[in-house]
């Protein structure tokens, strides 16, 4: 290998007439003296660069035998940083240094940084890829991952350098942001001519869009769509839920969930990695708005879209408008939760009727019964589940929350939690919410979150009195067709 940097060019002559020593050619190119770097631009011809890519080819033996005694590498950085940016600036055809920027990208530094303005002269002004841009967006994809870890989730880590490397560049924000577009559809396969397919999953398959809901959910991450949600959906049976939901894979990945609330109203998760990827919000808001794609129908089809960043604003530039605000609120449980001031029961069958009566009592349209709990309560997302109900001192059943976990060390919900009418304004909203947070930090979870209408002002000081912190409210979006 150490042959390749060391290779003696005969077809070009040095300043004294001899073989072009390649390590003395591209210090000369990296040396701030005009007149090393004008020597340098006078002896490379069509034979010398071909052996500089191939050098660039193996940019850990240029280094090495650029640093190898008695030779001292005079400038800062690596030569394999100076020979990168030597080829870069004189080649134009990236099918070239396709083999040499695939080599930069397993150094796990930020070397591939100037092959990519050669790869994507234009940005991702284009149609379809190349082959050898499509090669390299791939190879970025999970570049300096692990093998044993390459998964969706942790390409964020190639988006993230991909994002370092571009960010040298002075091409400017928009620019920058059009390539960790292009990292993460690399990461996640959504290339320009990846198809992703919209279905509506069987009731086999709601094990698999729980689990994977779950592992979408994350601390610091704005509240979206929750493995809870489709939990207290399944009292109306797993084939009602099945056909409310709505699921967009891509390559066998599962990168966006939609839950049908009536016709005009979709609550949609999008998964993390996908949080910048303008393709995927392009292809969602297209079957969002199209009738015929069997997702929302009416004049005025609402979305809940709380996270994805791409995604809202591809949703506000389309014209969609703000529709009523929600505050979510969470409560940290890595601390002990205090103790509420009322007994609070685990509901088993013994104890439904109470649920029932509570829930029918603190929701006027309620249609919750004994029948559905048990429906909900043999569902797989129960597994992961509690039903509280809270008691006064003459044991009237007054309050009451269902807890849901989407797994250890990840945020629980609470949903829903309700008073009973004739029992309001006495402090149980606060104690099954403080009932409801403990129990969640019982079964693991890193936090609890609730999410309200922030017209309901009740309910937002009642979730904080019970030690939860507000977040900043989040709209839906409506398009009146």
């Amino acid at each position: 290998m150490e042959s390749i940097a060391t290779a003696q060019c005969d077809c070009a002559p040095s300043r004294h007439n001899g073989p072009v020593d390649l390590r003395a050619l591209v210090a000369a190119m990296s040396d701030a003296r005009p007149g090393e770097r004008v020597w340098a631009s006078l002896v490379v011809d069509e034979a010398v660069l071909a052996r500089l890519i191939r050098a660039a080819e193996h940019p850990r033996a240029f280094d090495h035998a650029c640093r190898t005694p008695p030779d001292r590498w005079p400038h800062p950085g690596t030569p394999h940083d100076a020979l990168i940016t030597a080829v870069c600036q004189r080649v134009d055809d990236f099918r070239r240094l396709l083999e040499a920027a695939l080599a930069a990208v397993e150094l796990r530094d930020f070397s591939f940084a100037p092959y990519l303005r050669v790869a994507f002269p234009a940005g991702l002004a284009f149609d379809e890829p190349t082959p050898a841009q499509d090669c390299f967006a791939q190879d970025l994809g999970t570049g300096g991952i692990p093998s044993t870890q390459r998964h969706y989730g942790l390409r964020w880590a190639a988006a993230f350098s991909l994002w370092v490397a571009v960010d040298q560049w002075d091409r400017g924000v928009a620019y920058r942001q059009q390539f960790v577009g292009c990292a993460v559809r690399a990461a996640m396969g959504l290339d320009h001519h990846m198809h992703v397919d919209l279905t509506t999953p069987h009731a086999r398959a709601l094990g698999e869009v729980l689990s994977e809901l779950g592992s979408w959910q994350r601390d610091g991450l704005p509240v979206q769509l929750h493995p809870g949600d489709l939990g207290w959906q399944w009292r109306f049976g797993p084939a009602a839920l099945a056909g409310a939901l709505r699921v967009w894979t891509a390559n066998g990945t599962v990168v966006a969930i939609g839950l049908l609330d009536e016709g005009s109203l979709v609550r949609m998760g999008v998964a993390p990695s996908a949080d910048q990827d303008e393709g995927l919000a392009r292809i969602l808001l297209r079957d969002l708005e199209d009738p015929a794609r069997g997702v929302l129908t009416g004049d005025k089809p609402i979305v809940e879209a709380r996270f994805g960043t791409v995604f809202r604003s591809l949703l506000r530039r389309r014209g969609w408008i703000d529709d009523e605000p929600w505050t979510p609120l969470v409560r940290d449980l890595r601390s002990p939760v205090e103790t509420p001031r009322v007994r609070v029961e685990t509901v088993g069958h013994e104890r439904v009727a109470d649920r029932v009566a509570v829930q029918r009592a603190a929701f006027d349209r309620s249609t919750f019964t004994a029948g559905r709990w048990t429906v909900m309560s043999r569902s797989p997302a129960y597994r992961h589940a509690r039903c509280l109900v809270g008691y006064d001192d003459r044991d009237n059943a007054v309050a009451a929350a269902t807890v849901w976990s989407a797994g250890e060390g990840r945020p629980g919900l609470l949903e829903p939690v309700g008073v009973h009418r004739d029992h309001r304004g006495r402090g149980y909203g606060t104690a099954i919410t403080l009932a409801a947070a403990s129990t969640l930090r019982d079964m693991g979870a890193s936090s609890a979150t609730v999410v309200t209408p922030t017209s309901n002002a009740g309910a937002v000081a009642t979730y904080a009195s019970a030690g939860f912190r507000r977040l900043p409210a989040v709209t839906d979006f409506a398009l009146v067709r």
